[in-house]
């Protein structure tokens, strides 16, 4: 079997892009011929560690504008070129593409091989999505999302159930180690990770921390910190730094090393507004850290309230949440929790297998997508 995954970007790795790249370690290990195709960047060079051969390509990350537009289909021409010689020399079987925009390239050789779209967003129901969704959806013989809640926008959108597979994303648990024991008489370390977005909620910690104000029985304090850039919009990123930094928040920047940053701190913050699944959950999980998250998208399939951390829907839920973590006894209990919960849901050495067979179904019976709501 012979697998090239294809990404539209090489820019940066988030959440999808490294579980993709645990998910081609895997099939790897258990004999797929593993490719990958990216433009260059530190995505293609992350790569070259885990597959068999990576390959150079024109994919644009282009955005939802005329000029992004022109951009995409001013490439399409040379990448399906590009694809198709890969593809015949490589004897490729199955595409596996990694987003969206990944997809809209797969999609043109789609008559070729399988085409499968694996897809990490919750879209918002309107004509535009409604259209791109369909017409993808139509080249690719199924779509793998990572939670129920991704798979119910795309249904709203169009697409039939029995062809959205949910394939959760995950590490190999025994690769991480559960952070040591929280010290007493220490303040409580909160970090979010994660892109400084709006989607991301990252504007709310500066809120979040006034509203721990009024726990006064918090002994020895909090200490908030951002771990992560703002790539997507620069001047909202400025904007929130600019406000935290006058409040006491450190902003420590991009890091490659989470398994490292989550050795440090007690609690993971995720005021997400919009997350199918987010992948730094998991990791806190791993990790024995406890979390306080937003109740939406995918994130209630991750955390049960009060079990491995709290889910809120307010600023003041949050501060509530983060309050009860600081008493050293409900954090200890959570801890534990979170690790084992994530090493039931979320091990990539189980969950790869799952992948496997879904490559050997579209070997064996090659079908597509139906489109519903026509």
């Amino acid at each position: 079997m012979r697998v090239l995954f294809l990404s539209h970007q090489s820019e940066y790795m988030y959440g999808g892009e490294k579980v993709t790249l645990e998910y081609m370690k895997e099939l790897k290990n258990n004999g797929v011929e593993v490719h990958f195709a990216a433009p260059e960047g530190l995505y293609l060079e992350q790569a070259k560690k885990v597959v068999y051969k990576t390959h150079i390509v024109s994919t644009k990350n282009y955005n939802k504008s005329l000029t992004g537009l022109f951009a995409y289909l001013g490439s399409k021409k040379v990448v399906k070129k590009e694809l198709t010689e890969i593809i015949r020399r490589y004897r490729i079987n199955i595409l596996h593409t990694t987003s969206l925009k990944a997809m809209g390239y797969g999609s043109e050789v789609s008559d070729m091989l399988p085409v499968i779209w694996h897809h990490h967003d919750n879209l918002k129901n309107n004509l535009i999505n409604r259209h791109f969704v369909k017409k993808l959806a139509l080249n690719s013989v199924v779509i793998i999302v990572p939670s129920k809640s991704t798979k119910e926008s795309l249904i709203e959108l169009g697409v039939e159930a029995e062809y959205i597979y949910i394939l959760f994303n995950g590490y190999r648990a025994r690769e991480w180690s559960v952070r040591k024991d929280r010290q007493e008489g220490k303040p409580l370390k909160v970090a979010t990770i994660g892109e400084i977005s709006f989607r991301k909620g990252s504007d709310q910690v500066p809120q979040i921390a006034v509203a721990l104000l009024r726990y006064p029985k918090i002994l020895f304090g909090v200490e908030f910190s951002f771990i992560g850039d703002g790539l997507s919009n620069p001047s909202y990123a400025e904007k929130v730094k600019a406000v935290g930094s006058a409040m006491g928040i450190k902003f420590l920047g991009y890091s490659l090393d989470v398994k490292k940053d989550l050795q440090n701190i007690d609690v993971l913050l995720v005021p997400s507004r919009q997350d199918p699944l987010p992948t730094v959950i998991i990791e806190a999980g791993l990790s024995g850290v406890p979390v306080v998250a937003s109740n939406v998208g995918g994130i209630p399939e991750m955390i049960i309230d009060g079990g491995n951390g709290f889910l809120a829907k307010t600023v003041d839920d949050f501060a509530k949440g983060i309050a009860t973590l600081s008493e050293i006894d409900n954090w200890r209990l959570m801890s534990s929790r979170a690790r084992a919960l994530a090493e039931n849901r979320f091990d990539i050495s189980v969950l790869s297998k799952s992948l496997y067979e879904l490559y050997q179904n579209i070997l064996a019976t090659r079908s597509g997508p139906k489109i519903i709501n026509e």
